[in-house]
């Protein structure tokens, strides 16, 4: 059913957002421990410190691929829930699974809210502006996606049936 596609697609969002949260993390930290050993010399210190800041960089470009993965994932919903075969009875159904998946977006930005409040967070999680903004207002957007899923879905009519 193309409602629990929906539910994939923001599990997902989240879960690459809060990585790449703590890939900031732990790269900031690990540069830090390495920064203040005394293993390394001068030179390599340089060398480890422009590679992590070229590793920082990947992960603000990360930042932007999330926002295609959204989109792309999006589109790929609503074009596959044309082909899938529904009755209009199922509608109701799919009223209260989206309902459902609604509540759960909201979990998860209410987490995520949580988690990038925390001072250590906080940094990475201003760094990166459009994963922010996706998981601020995931709700909105699932309404929006599984209201255009529906749309697709059940506007076909009962008796359409497609051949591939």
């Amino acid at each position: 059913m193309s409602i629990l596609d929906v539910l994939f697609v923001i599990a997902v969002i989240f879960a690459i957002t809060i990585g790449l949260i703590f890939g900031g993390l732990l790269s900031n930290k690990l540069q830090e421990k390495l920064n203040s050993s005394n293993v390394l010399s001068p030179a390599d210190v340089n060398r480890t410190n422009a590679l992590f800041n070229k590793a920082n960089e990947g992960l603000g470009v990360l930042d932007y691929m999330i926002l295609g993965a959204f989109i792309f994932l999006s589109l790929g919903m609503i074009i596959s829930a044309f082909w899938i075969q529904t009755h209009p009875a199922f509608f109701v159904v799919f009223l209260v699974i989206q309902i459902f998946v609604i509540f759960i977006s909201n979990v998860f930005t209410e987490v995520y809210t949580k988690l990038t409040a925390d001072p250590m967070l906080q940094p990475y999680a201003n760094q990166y502006t459009t994963s922010r903004t996706i998981m601020q207002n995931l709700p909105f957007f699932t309404l929006i996606i599984s209201s255009l899923v529906a749309i697709v879905m059940y506007g076909k009519g009962a008796g359409t049936t497609y051949e591939m």
